[in-house]
């Protein structure tokens, strides 16, 4: 009952939406469910759950984006990575579940269910980082890497943007890499700390991030319209 109210809530909004607002169903799901479970962890888990279905299921599509988007799938290589754990995914689905099925056929049915949802997980997570761009406005920098973290980060409370690698030494403390992969275009630091919320409602609180762009030029050329500089490596 209550996922067919969000879905049916999600399709009426969808409907009457300003077009120029961001399609961002994770944060539309979690706000609704905020608002009739009252408790934001519980709210988290299950907005984590219909949002990996919806992002694994829906029909395929190719965004239209904004100026203010600027992807970061492409650059990691998640793809390749994820077509690989898919292949192994099936391959020991229908290897073990054929000699499970010579033991316990409950057995070999509750491993099938566990490889279906692994899979639903694999592609809904893969998805949500080519349907979820980071965005940059007016307000601040908006950090969305999938499902996995999400971060609004107002322009007042940036220290500074830097260009790199990873971390210095003395940045650690604090720091975490909010991208697909290990590797990343830049470190943001904060005056204060801010909360990133991540799967299944958790929440992280941080001094600086790591982030990937896959279109580094754009980026920087919009925070220089924005009056926020870049420091280099």
């Amino acid at each position: 009952m209550l996922t067919g109210w969000v879905v049916h809530r999600i399709w009426r909004w969808n409907r009457t939406r300003d077009r120029s607002e961001p399609l961002d169903v994770y944060d539309r799901i979690r706000q609704l469910l905020n608002e009739v479970l009252g408790i934001s962890w519980i709210a988290g888990m299950v907005a984590y759950e219909l949002a990996l279905a919806y992002y694994a299921l829906r029909l395929p599509h190719s965004p239209v984006r904004t100026p203010d988007e600027f992807t970061h799938h492409r650059k990691s290589g998640y793809g390749m990575v994820l077509g690989v754990l898919l292949m192994a995914a099936f391959g020991e689905l229908f290897g073990v579940h054929f000699l499970l099925r010579r033991w316990s056929t409950t057995a070999a049915l509750f491993h099938a269910l566990l490889s279906l949802y692994a899979v639903i997980w694999l592609v809904g997570d893969f998805r949500a980082l080519r349907a979820r761009p980071h965005r940059v406005s007016e307000a601040g920098l908006e950090v969305r890497t999938g499902l996995r973290w999400s971060m609004d980060v107002p322009w007042e409370h940036v220290a500074s943007i830097r260009r790199a690698w990873g971390p210095r030494p003395d940045e650690r403390d604090g720091y975490r890499a909010l991208v697909p992969l290990a590797s990343i275009d830049y470190v943001i630091a904060f005056k204060a700390e801010l909360d990133a919320f991540g799967p299944y409602g958790s929440r992280k609180t941080l001094r600086r991030i790591g982030i990937q762009i896959d279109e580094v030029g754009r980026f920087e050329e919009r925070l220089r319209d924005l009056g926020c500089e870049v420091a280099g490596r």
